[in-house]
């Protein structure tokens, strides 16, 4: 996944299109309503993408706040273990849960080349990915056409894999609460 900052410095509360799960605050009522994080999550990698986009998807907004300071460690490393199939793992639930036909199909067609995709990618479908798939079509107010049009990709595709990583940089990082439209 290719990560960037959003270049954008303005000093307003303002829009962005995910918040880093390193330090979000989210309204109770919203937080329920949307579902809380998506427990089938592996350990480690989408949770904040998956959730944004979601809020998004169900007509919240996701806000920052560039008053607020935070510091966030970033490191070379992790100091725990990661398994690269998780986060594989992780990015085909994302897909499924909340892209369109072609979307999901051209994401796993990207994806396909990483080493146990295809037990990855039943293991996922196996921890019901689709009966929460339709759960999420059933309740979303937008779909994820709507979303990839409101935060253009100017030379990114459009895949999981390249989808756009972006956070705001204030300092560290900076976010602020998630509000209804």
């Amino acid at each position: 996944m290719e990560i960037f900052w959003l270049p954008d410095l303005r000093q307003e509360i303002h829009e962005i299109p995910f918040a880093c799960s390193c330090c979000m605050a989210v309204m109770i009522e919203v937080f329920d309503e949307i579902g809380q994080f998506d427990s089938g999550i592996r350990f480690w990698g989408e949770e904040d993408y998956e959730i944004s986009m979601r809020a998004w998807l169900m007509g919240c907004s996701v806000l920052c706040d560039p008053s607020i300071r935070i510091g966030h460690e970033f490191r070379n490393e992790h100091p725990y273990s990661i398994e690269w199939s998780d986060t594989i793992y992780n990015k085909v639930r994302f897909a499924i849960s909340h892209f369109n036909t072609e979307r999901v199909s051209k994401h796993l067609r990207e994806m396909s080349s990483f080493p146990g995709f295809d037990k990855i990618l039943l293991m996922v479908l196996e921890d019901h990915v689709l009966e929460r798939r339709d759960d999420l079509l059933g309740r979303r107010v937008h779909d994820d056409d709507w979303f990839f049009q409101r935060f253009p990709m100017e030379g990114q595709r459009e895949g999981l894999g390249h989808i756009i990583t972006a956070f705001e940089r204030v300092n560290f990082i900076g976010t602020g609460p998630w509000n209804r439209q």
